[in-house]
C-alpha cells in the first residue's frame, strides 16, 4: 500500500482456463494440496512470507469444510461443466505498519462481516512479501465460494430460470415457436455488478478505522485514480512466475512495463506537486499571477504527456518512455507553466 491507495484485484477462478480452486487455496495458504478433479498435487510451500491463514464458514456449513482441501475438492466435484466458475479470488493491500496479530484479527472480522455472514465459505492467506528493493508488501488473498449452501450443507444453485412476461403477465413464445423466452436470475447478490466496489469501500473503512485507533497517520482512499481525477496508470499484475524472476534480479517484460508505468507516474506526480505549490502561493497572497486567456491548463499539459506516452512508444521500452515524458516536462510543460508571471 502506498500513496494512500488500496491496491486490489478481483477475479474468478475458471476451469476453462485450466485453473483450480484447490491450487488457488494451496497458493494463498502456502500449503501442499491434492486436487481430486485434476489428479495432481499443488505444492506451494516454497515461499516463507505467510503471516496467517484460515478458513471461515457460515453456521450451516459442514464442519469438515474447515479443512481447505475438503472444501475446495467438494466445490470442484460439484461443478460438472468444463467451463465452470469455481471460486472468487480477491486481493487487497494492507498497511505495512500492521503486525501479524492486528492483520489477522482485523481481517477475520472483515471477512466474517462481508462474506461469511452472507453465506459464503472463505479461505484466506495474509502474506508479507518483499520486492527487489527490500520494501515490504503486506496483503491478503481471499478465496470465496460462488454457490450458497443449503441448510443441509449441500451446494445450492447459483441462479434460477425466470420467464419473460408480456404486459398482460403471459409468457412470451420464442421466435422458433418452441418454448418461451426466459432469463437467468441470480439466487444471491454476490455476483451483482458493483459488489467489488462495495467490498473495496468496506475494507478502506476498516483500514482507516484501525489506523486511527493505532495512531497510524495514513488514511486510504478506496476510489481509483480515474475516479479521483488523477491521470495515473495502474501497474499490472506480475504473476507468480514473473515475480519469482524479478526477485532474483531477472527483468521480465511485465516487470519492464511496471517500471515504465512507475517512471511515468512519478513525472505526473511531480507536475501535480508543482501545481499544488502554485495554488498554495495564490492562497497565501504572496504572489499575484496573470494567466493568459489562451494558455493551456495543467490538464492540457498532462494530456500532452499522456499523448506522448501512448503515441509511437512501445510500453516495454522503459527508458524511451521516461525520456519522452521527461522531455515533455522540460520543454513542453515548463513553457506552459511560464504563463504565470509575477507582477
Amino acid at each position: 500500500m502506498k500513496n494512500g491507495t488500496i491496491s486490489s484485484r478481483a477475479s474468478i477462478v475458471q476451469r476453462s482456463k485450466g485453473q483450480s480452486a484447490v491450487e488457488q487455496s494451496a497458493y494463498i495458504s502456502r500449503t501442499s494440496l491434492y486436487s481430486d478433479y485434476y489428479g495432481m498435487t499443488y505444492n506451494r510451500t516454497a515461499k516463507e512470507d505467510l503471516v496467517g491463514a484460515g478458513v471461515l464458514l457460515p453456521e450451516h456449513a459442514p464442519p469438515e469444510f474447515e479443512d481447505r482441501a475438503v472444501l475446495w475438492n467438494s466445490v470442484e466435484k460439484n461443478e460438472k461443466a468444463k467451463n465452470a466458475q469455481l471460486a472468487r479470488s480477491l486481493k487487497y493491500s494492507l498497511p505495512n505498519e500492521w503486525d501479524e496479530a492486528t492483520a489477522r484479527q482485523v481481517m477475520e472480522c472483515f471477512i466474517k462481516e462481508q462474506f461469511v455472514d452472507k453465506g459464503m465459505c472463505a479461505d484466506y492467506g495474509i502474506h508479507r512479501s518483499y520486492n527487489d528493493k527490500g520494501q515490504p508488501n503486506l496483503h491478503i488473498h481471499i478465496l470465496l465460494t460462488l454457490r450458497p449452501l443449503n441448510e443441509d450443507g449441500t451446494w445450492g444453485a447459483k441462479s434460477r430460470k425466470e420467464y419473460v412476461l408480456d404486459a398482460d403477465g403471459n409468457r412470451i413464445p420464442n421466435a422458433s415457436g418452441k418454448g418461451y423466452k426466459s432469463r437467468k436470475v441470480n439466487v444471491i447478490d454476490w455476483n451483482e455488478k458493483g459488489k467489488a466496489k462495495e467490498w473495496r469501500n468496506a475494507i478502506a473503512d476498516v483500514i482507516n478505522a484501525t489506523n486511527e485507533k493505532a495512531g497510524i497517520a495514513e488514511r486510504v482512499d478506496p476510489r481509483s485514480y480515474k475516479d479521483r481525477g488523477i491521470p495515473l496508470i495502474p501497474t499490472i499484475h506480475l504473476g507468480e512466475r514473473a515475480s519469482a524472476l524479478e526477485r532474483k534480479g531477472i527483468w521480465t517484460e511485465r516487470g519492464n512495463i511496471n517500471r515504465a508505468i512507475e517512471k511515468y507516474n512519478a513525472m505526473i506526480m511531480k507536475i501535480y506537486g508543482f501545481i499544488s505549490e502554485l495554488k498554495e502561493e495564490l492562497k497565501k497572497g504572496v504572489f499575484k499571477f496573470v494567466f493568459e486567456r489562451k494558455s493551456r491548463t495543467e490538464k492540457d499539459c498532462i494530456q500532452s504527456i499522456n499523448q506522448s506516452f501512448c503515441t509511437g512508444t512501445k510500453i516495454r521500452d522503459s527508458d524511451r518512455i521516461g525520456d519522452v515524458a521527461e522531455t515533455k516536462v522540460r520543454n513542453g510543460c515548463k513553457t506552459d507553466f511560464s504563463i504565470c508571471t509575477e507582477i
